[in-house]
């Protein structure tokens, strides 16, 4: 996976003269995949949280790779 996934995935907050980055596209992307899961009433993950969580970070790296133009991970 490209360095794609560690960029902002919003413009900076600045707070005077610091600038607060914020989420990475990764972390973003990760936490709408969660959102989208959570709020699915459908099958999900049987084992734990942690499964969970898993796939979800799964999903946003396939998205970051996709929108790279790469194959999947």
């Amino acid at each position: 996976m490209s360095n794609h996934g560690d960029d902002p995935a919003f413009s900076p907050l600045h707070i005077g003269e610091t600038a607060a980055p914020g989420l990475t596209k990764r972390e973003y992307f990760a936490g709408q995949v969660l959102a989208g899961m959570i709020a699915n009433p459908g099958p999900r993950p049987k084992n734990s949280g942690q499964s969970l969580i898993d796939s979800c970070v799964d999903i946003a790296d396939a998205l970051l790779a996709a929108l790279d133009g790469k194959e999947q991970p």
